[in-house]
């Protein structure tokens, strides 16, 4: 643990930062071109410690897991524009003795992010900025799967932290902001990858978070989003890749476009009405369908590789068609059954599927082939705006919290609406941890100037947590002398 300068009187200058540091934008093209984890932050082979000293004789330890995707961008600057309060007012309120904080960042380690796990030291004051400000990399990767690698953050929280709360019978705290699912297993090739340790087999995710809540109070930020927002996110990853590549996007009336997320050589087959099928070796078909983007298939040329196939606007056949998946060669070191995605456009609706290729490990050619969408193309039928939400509903809040709930208590999955609101959030469950009610809480928050909407916020936010914590209400405390006694409190959670 370092040895950083106590946040308390730090708080007026961190809150002054011009406003140019808090845009997303902005601070991503600030940076130093960084295109990989900073050594400060890369947690592979390393422990973080969190350690009693004589300067803090008990500490709490907290770690903060920030979703670095695209869709959550915002949550991360609003956590290093306000960290400096979270841990200020711990300090001045005495909720919990010596708050010393690990900043964490999670991507996407089955999409082929290439740092889907980043984890700081516990720190306190200026080390603590920097480990947010200037190493914390925003990759913004993440593939459009409504899934991120929970599972293997939370793995590496639980395997590669040391914390001397725990020899003293206490928990630390963490708290992960995100609004996707997790994957259902820790990949061992995975843990090898980032982690620099070797298991015999995959771990599966729930024992991943319980490890995890054997050493720490867990926690779930859902920051809510409508499912429309997250068809947004899961197009516009496809859209991304095929744009980048030089395919047709948009303008179509049958478009075909295949995803994997590794150097292997997947290939994309459409079988037209005529039955002329258009693949690697037969780009262009004489119904005006075209194979415009082929990756991978000269080598290991990209982790993120896309397929196109598409028919212009008022040029496709009428009649059925047949989309294919082969996976044409193995380029990764390691054979292994891939992942893939497709997205088939018809007449404007679109629709998702996934499936996984060579299934045994050891599959190519024609014998590898799957058929993954059969569909008819009439041009002279176009379809209203029919509501495309069941195709999407996977990442739609009752889908995400479910999931959540199967690894963690109900109470500790708080919803918030407002991603200003994250950080006033954490500062309740940390207060509620530390023995004060929900009252005093935001009496507190009162007092410091918030608005009325956000402690209403706030307030319903955190309601369920608080009466599973089932702690007496007490009136607002007095100010604290210099024998500082704990306000509104009753005994602490371990």
């Amino acid at each position: 643990m370092g040895d950083g300068d106590d946040y308390v009187g730090s708080v007026p200058r961190r809150e002054s930062i011009r406003e140019e540091d808090f845009n997303f934008s902005g601070f991503m093209n600030r940076g130093t071109g960084q295109r990989e984890c900073h050594p400060e932050m890369n947690i592979k082979g390393k422990i973080r410690e969190c350690r009693d000293n004589p300067k803090h004789p008990e500490t709490t330890p907290i770690a903060v897991i920030i979703d670095l995707t695209r869709s959550r961008g915002k949550d991360t600057m609003v956590v290093r524009r306000k960290i400096a309060r979270l841990i200020g007012q711990i300090i001045k309120r005495s909720y919990l003795p010596g708050p010393t904080l690990s900043i964490g960042g999670v991507g996407d380690a089955t999409d082929g992010d290439r740092a889907p796990v980043q984890i700081g030291q516990f720190e306190v004051g200026n080390i603590l900025d920097r480990n947010l400000n200037e190493y914390l990399w925003i990759e913004e990767g993440g593939g459009g799967s409504g899934r991120e690698s929970y599972e293997l953050a939370a793995y590496a929280y639980a395997t590669r932290t040391d914390l001397d709360a725990n020899k003293r019978g206490k928990k630390g705290i963490c708290i992960i902001l995100g609004d996707e699912g997790f994957y259902p297993l820790v990949k061992k090739e995975q843990i090898k990858e980032h982690l620099g340790a070797d298991v015999p087999a995959d771990i599966p995710a729930a024992e991943a978070f319980r490890l995890l809540q054997e050493k720490y109070h867990v926690f779930f930020i859902y920051v809510r989003k409508p499912w429309t927002e997250h068809k947004k996110d899961v197009d516009k990853e496809i859209m991304d890749r095929v744009l980048k590549a030089g395919g047709m996007h948009g303008g179509v009336d049958v478009r075909a476009s295949l995803l994997w997320n590794d150097y292997n050589d997947l290939d994309l087959h459409v079988i037209s009405p005529s039955g002329e099928e258009i693949m690697f070796n037969h780009r262009r078909s004489r119904c005006g369908g075209e194979l415009d983007v082929d990756r991978n298939a000269g080598g290991r040329e990209t982790r993120k590789p896309i397929e196109n196939i598409r028919w212009p606007k008022g040029k496709a056949p009428a009649g059925r068609y047949r989309v294919i998946v082969q996976n044409y060669n193995f380029h990764e070191d390691k054979r292994g059954p891939i992942p893939f995605k497709v997205e088939v456009e018809v007449n404007g609706e679109v629709k998702h599927f996934e499936g996984i290729a060579a299934p045994q490990g050891n599959e190519t050619g024609s014998r590898s082939n799957i058929a993954v969408h059969d569909f008819e193309f009439d041009p002279e039928k176009r379809p209203g705006n029919k509501d495309q939400g069941d195709v999407y509903r996977q990442y739609g809040e009752e889908v995400v919290k479910a999931q959540w709930e199967s690894v963690l208590p109900k109470d500790r999955i708080i919803t918030i609406v407002d991603p200003e609101a994250v950080v006033d959030t954490m500062l309740g469950i940390v207060a509620g941890l530390g023995g004060v009610d929900l009252k005093t809480f935001i009496s507190h928050l009162k007092s410091d100037g918030q608005s009325d909407v956000r402690m209403a916020q706030v307030s319903e936010s955190l309601a369920e947590f608080f009466r599973a914590l089932n702690v007496p209400k007490t009136a607002a405390p007095k100010l604290p002398s210099r024998q500082k006694k704990k306000p509104g409190k009753t005994k602490r959670l371990d």
